[in-house]
């Protein structure tokens, strides 16, 4: 089973270049047989979603912020797609837009270690999670 979710991330990895192209970013069937073979974050985990979910995985699309910098405090407002997927009973984060190949750092991660740079914004309680950091600066 994890060879064929890894053949997926490599197949949308290899597939794609970084570019918002003239497809739109939901249409599936588009950018995966279209001729132009651009996506930005929302297309690539898009498609990794349809096709996991194609051969019986959960697999979910998230959005909301990323910081691109760890030492990045304050929130800087870059808004970004990924994944969440459960393969073999375990659930992993994956930025299939990020990962360069599937022995990068940015595919299959515990959802806790995505924390760092990834936030779901939720209301108040993404507000919250953003303003944290920028708090603590100074206390």
């Amino acid at each position: 089973p994890q060879d064929k979710a890894d053949a997926i991330a490599n197949f949308v990895i290899k597939h794609f270049r970084y570019n918002r192209g003239d497809t739109a970013q939901t249409n599936i069937k588009g950018l995966v047989f279209g001729k132009e073979r651009e996506a930005v974050c929302e297309g690539y985990s898009r498609v990794y979603k349809d096709l996991m979910e194609r051969i019986g995985y959960k697999t979910d699309y998230l959005s909301g912020a990323v910081r691109t910098d760890v030492y990045d405090i304050f929130y800087s407002g870059h808004s970004h797609a990924w994944n969440q997927t459960k393969i073999n009973d375990v659930t992993s984060s994956l930025d299939i837009t990020w990962a360069n190949n599937i022995s990068d750092t940015w595919y299959l991660l515990p959802p806790k270690d995505f924390q760092i740079t990834h936030f779901m914004l939720r209301g108040f309680v993404g507000l919250y999670l953003l303003l944290i950091p920028a708090l603590l600066v100074f206390l």
